[in-house]
């Protein structure tokens, strides 16, 4: 399986079609994958409890794959993903890139960047403002 094969099965099997199974395919037993949250998630059992959660607040999810790239090890990937709350509310469009790095068929590092700022905008849970007033709060404090 080429390493666009294997971003396009995690995105179908696991986000798509909610085989859960999909985590202990295709991440390694050590796996770490940064920007889902404050910290680093380690391993498929961290990776699975965020699934789950992320899953439970948003039941419909697609990902659309816009561009994957592949170099040596690493496979990089743009998207417009797609969520439905467990409310019903949406679906929310947002964009997002992985970088995915994968050894013996396996994701073994994955670094995530998803405008999860365009999500809670779209949500209500930000104000649409909140950036622009944050620099510029920012930006007063230090004259």
């Amino acid at each position: 399986m080429t390493k666009t094969e294997l971003v396009r099965a995690w995105f179908d099997g696991l986000w798509h079609r909610g085989v859960e199974s999909t985590i202990d395919d295709i991440l390694a037993p050590g796996v770490v994958a940064h920007g889902l949250g404050a910290e680093d998630i380690v391993g498929p059992d961290q990776f699975r409890d965020f699934y789950r959660a992320f899953r439970s607040a948003f039941p419909t999810v697609r990902v659309n794959l816009v561009h994957v790239l592949e170099s040596g090890d690493y496979a990089v990937c743009q998207v417009d993903a797609a969520v439905t709350a467990a409310d019903g509310a949406g679906p929310f469009h947002f964009p997002g890139s992985c970088t995915v790095r994968i050894q013996n068929g396996q994701f073994v590092e994955a670094w995530n960047n998803f405008d999860f700022l365009s999500l809670l905008t779209q949500m209500g849970a930000v104000r649409p403002d909140a950036m622009s007033t944050a620099l510029a709060s920012v930006a007063s404090t230090a004259h």
